[in-house]
């Protein structure tokens, strides 16, 4: 037979915050039973997360010029406070930052040559850099700025003894339920239905009691929420094997649920 369990998970009743809530832990009231004769699977059915995290964030502010690190404020910038804010960070070279709107780029201009190293200026998107640029006194973006901010959000799931590591980002393997597109404005709601759950395969003969949950944003980077609290449901997939002698570890024929006969389990503690 098979069946199908949902647990529905809200951060703000996280059993555990172990990094803000972009990074929590959920015990379980009523563990989840995977038995050693099934298939099981897990995905992510819904997700609702208010869009509260910077376009410029605490890992994508930093540029390197003339070999020496210069940081600013994470917030949301405009391309034009975004200039302000480099002229001001720069100021110790004295150079000046103005934003082309023609070009879609910024231009830094110096009184003496300057270089920007493309290794470690972590906020090359937002820049429209690709490349190490100069030394000149006068750099220009060689490709169009991004403040869009982070475009998709990676839900990962890494303490569920997955059998299939299938996500790579930013260099390495992570457990990805589903990556969540971002189509709405800063200050809105991302409401996320799976229309089809990506099932991925987790190992047999467990009992599930915690679900650790990152929140990790497109660079690979836990994303701050700032403080934001969001919603979601985990769906596990159980395909029971029948144990009679003729039919050993074939799977017991029985109509195909959907989620809409989904069962209720699991609730925080």
């Amino acid at each position: 037979m098979e069946e199908i369990v949902q647990v529905s998970l809200s951060s703000q009743s996280a059993s555990t915050a172990i990094v803000g809530t972009q990074r929590v832990s959920f015990l379980l009231n009523n563990p989840v039973q995977i038995p050693l004769e099934s298939h099981a699977t897990v995905g992510l059915s819904n997700m609702s997360i208010p869009r509260a995290w910077y376009n410029v964030t605490a890992t994508t502010n930093d540029i390197v010029v003339n070999s020496v690190l210069y940081s600013i404020t994470p917030g949301n910038y405009s391309a034009t406070s975004l200039a302000t804010a480099l002229t001001t960070a720069l100021s110790p070279l004295s150079v000046t930052v103005t934003y082309n709107v023609t070009l879609l780029g910024f231009t830094f201009a110096c009184a003496s040559p300057i270089t920007i190293t493309f290794a470690g200026t972590s906020m090359a998107r937002q820049l429209g850099i690709s490349q190490t640029l100069g030394p000149a006194l006068q750099l220009v973006s060689d490709v169009a700025i991004d403040l869009a901010g982070t475009r998709s959000i990676h839900v990962v799931i890494d303490n569920m003894n997955s059998t299939l590591r299938e996500s790579y980002l930013a260099g390495s393997y992570s457990s990805t339920l589903d990556v969540v597109p971002v189509t709405v404005q800063a200050g809105s709601i991302v409401n996320y239905i799976s229309q089809v759950i990506k099932w991925i395969p987790i190992r047999v003969g467990a009992s599930i009691s915690e679900i650790i949950v990152s929140i990790v944003d497109d660079n690979g980077d836990l994303l701050d929420l700032r403080g934001a609290h969001y919603e979601l449901t985990i769906a596990f997939r159980i395909k029971r094997f029948s144990a009679s002698p003729d039919r050993m570890m074939q799977p017991i024929d029985a109509p195909s649920m959907t989620l809409g006969d989904i069962v209720e389990t699991g609730h925080m503690r």
